[in-house]
């Protein structure tokens, strides 16, 4: 299986000495954030968050589909942490194992990767909108999480997905059970040129949604990794 490469775009707003207090102003401010969480790998049972008053509570990120809804109330960032042990006065060792800024108040999936490149943070944290409630059934939302446009054939659906873009597909399937979709994705790294990456048979059932996120190694030109997660 190949690794997935994320990208991620920073946007640093300047401003004069006036603009100093006004940023430290919103660090400070105590806010709600909604999430659930998976991993892109494997499950992780070992971290922890802690509240604005102090209340901790412990994360089961799992590898399969999202987590259950979970809730913030704090300053930003949010420091997720995992406790190694005990000082010699019996206070907790806490390693710092992932940090996210949420930039919206929107309801988010909270990907974590393994951030092997980085001493600092075992987990880089990917975020995608998303919300169980407002699911809707039968809904196949494609994100592609390339540096290159992506052409999908899901059915008789065909679409191009930009880089870092998504789009979603409301799929037709009787009550009564499921059917085979044939599933192609190509890739274009230069103009006119397509390479077909990928080609499967997709079993699509009714009342199952399913979020599809396609990435790409830069050192492969013929492979993509699809990973589907189901809820």
């Amino acid at each position: 299986m190949t690794r997935p490469i994320f990208f991620l775009l920073v946007l640093l707003v300047t401003g004069g000495p006036l603009a100093i207090p006004s940023l430290n102003a919103q660090s400070d401010e105590v806010r709600n954030f909604k999430f659930t969480t998976m991993s892109w790998s494997r499950y992780i049972g070992d971290l922890f968050y802690r509240n604005v008053d102090g209340e901790e509570f412990s994360l089961r990120i799992p590898n399969g589909a999202p987590s259950i809804a979970n809730e913030y109330r704090g300053t930003f960032p949010i420091r997720f942490y995992r406790v190694l042990g005990q000082d010699d006065l019996g206070n907790p060792i806490e390693q710092t194992a992932a940090v996210f800024r949420p930039t919206s108040g929107e309801e988010q999936l909270l990907i974590f990767v393994e951030n092997p490149s980085d001493d600092s943070v075992s987990y880089r944290i990917f975020p995608v909108p998303f919300s169980r409630d407002g699911a809707e059934r039968n809904q196949y939302r494609f994100i592609n999480l390339s540096e290159y446009p992506v052409y999908v054939k899901f059915g008789e659906e065909r679409f191009k997905i930009s880089p870092r873009d998504e789009n979603t597909i409301q799929t037709d399937i009787p009550e009564s059970g499921g059917q085979r979709i044939a599933m192609a994705i190509q890739v274009s790294e230069k103009p006119d040129d397509l390479k077909v990456a990928y080609s499967s048979s997709w079993s699509v059932r009714s009342g199952r949604s399913a979020l599809v996120f396609i990435t790409k190694e830069l050192d492969d030109d013929d492979r993509i990794d699809v990973k589907q997660v189901y809820y």
